[in-house]
C-alpha cells in the first residue's frame, strides 16, 4: 500500500487512518502503540480516539504526530492548518485556516474543484462578470465590464474572473460568433467546503445590499424588512412562499430576451430570538 497523498484530504482524521494503515502494510510492527510511542502520546490508544472523533489533536500533541507521520516542512504546515480547520469553532477561524490551505500549490492540483468553487463564491463579482459576459452590448473588452460594475473592480480582476469561469466550465466561447455563452454546469464539493464558500458569499452580498442604500437612488433598489411574531408552524409556510417567489424570479430571468441589466436579488428570513428551552423540536 502506497502512502496517501496528504494534499488530497480535507479531513485530517481520514488522513491519519489511511496513513496508519499504509504504515502497517509496510511494517507489521507499526501498531497504534508504536505510533503513540513515536509521537510521545501518554496513552497508547490516543490515535484511535482521534481517528474515531472521540478526541482532538491538541497543539501539544501536534508536533509529535507530525514527527511520527514523517512529514516534511510543507506537509507539516498543511497538516497543521487542516487540523485547525477541522477543529475551528467559529466561522472566521475556519475561514482563516482554509485560506491558508489554499496557498498550497499541491492542494490546488489535488483538489481543483473545491478550490475553484471556493474562489468563485469568495468574490461577489464572479457571478456578476458571468452575467455581464452575455450582455447584449458586451463586445469582448474586459474594461467595459470593469467600468460598469459597482462596487468598482479592476480590469485585471475581470480578466482573472473570466479565466476562473472558463476553468470551471461555467462559460464557453461560441466558435461561430466568438461570444461567451453560459453553461449549465453543476459544481459538486464536500459539504464542509460548500457551506464555507456559501457563507462567505452571503456575507459579501449582504454587505453589498447595505452599501446600496447610499450607492444607488431609491428608484434603482428595493429593500424591505419586517419583524414578525408568528406561531412556529407558520415558519414553514413563510419559507415555502419565499421559495415559490424565488422560482418565479428565476423563471423570469430565463426568458429569451437579451441581458440589459444586472441585479442582485437577496431573500432572507432568520430568527431574532432563541426560544428553545433545551427540548428537541
Amino acid at each position: 500500500m502506497t502512502s496517501p497523498d496528504l494534499f488530497a484530504y480535507l479531513d485530517y482524521r481520514k488522513y491519519l487512518r489511511d496513513a496508519r494503515e499504509a504504515m502497517q502494510a509496510k511494517d507489521r510492527k507499526a501498531s497504534f502503540r508504536a505510533f503513540a510511542k513515536e509521537a510521545g502520546y501518554s496513552s497508547p490508544n490516543f490515535l484511535q480516539l482521534v481517528i474515531s472523533g472521540k478526541r482532538n489533536l491538541s497543539p501539544a500533541s501536534l508536533p509529535g504526530t507530525i514527527r511520527a507521520l514523517g512529514l516534511n516542512k510543507q506537509e507539516s504546515e498543511f497538516f497543521a492548518n487542516m487540523v485547525a480547520f477541522d477543529q475551528a469553532v467559529g466561522f472566521e477561524e475556519k475561514n482563516f485556516h482554509y485560506q491558508r490551505m489554499l496557498r498550497s500549490r499541491k492542494f490546488a492540483e489535488a483538489r481543483p474543484i473545491e478550490r475553484g468553487q471556493f474562489e468563485y463564491l469568495d468574490q461577489w463579482y464572479h457571478p456578476a462578470v458571468r452575467e455581464m459576459l452575455v450582455h447584449k452590448d458586451y463586445k469582448g473588452d474586459p474594461a467595459w465590464i470593469a467600468l460598469r460594475l459597482r462596487p468598482k473592480v479592476t480590469v485585471s480582476q475581470v480578466e482573472k474572473s473570466i479565466q476562473l469561469l472558463g476553468k470551471l466550465g461555467m462559460i464557453k466561447s461560441d466558435p461561430a460568433t466568438g461570444k461567451w455563452t453560459q453553461t449549465e454546469i453543476q459544481i459538486s464539493t464536500p459539504a464542509e467546503i460548500e457551506s464555507l464558500a456559501v457563507a462567505n458569499y452571503h456575507r459579501t452580498v449582504l454587505k453589498l445590499a447595505a452599501d446600496s442604500i447610499e450607492g444607488f437612488p431609491s428608484h434603482a433598489r428595493d429593500l424591505r424588512s419586517v419583524t414578525l411574531g408568528v406561531p412556529s408552524s407558520r415558519y414553514r409556510e413563510i419559507k415555502a412562499k419565499i421559495e415559490g417567489l424565488w422560482r418565479e424570479i428565476l423563471a423570469l430571468s430565463e426568458t429569451d430576451g437579451a441581458v440589459e441589466e444586472i441585479y442582485q436579488v437577496n431573500m432572507q428570513v432568520f430568527p431574532l430570538a432563541e426560544m428553545k428551552d433545551g427540548k428537541d423540536e
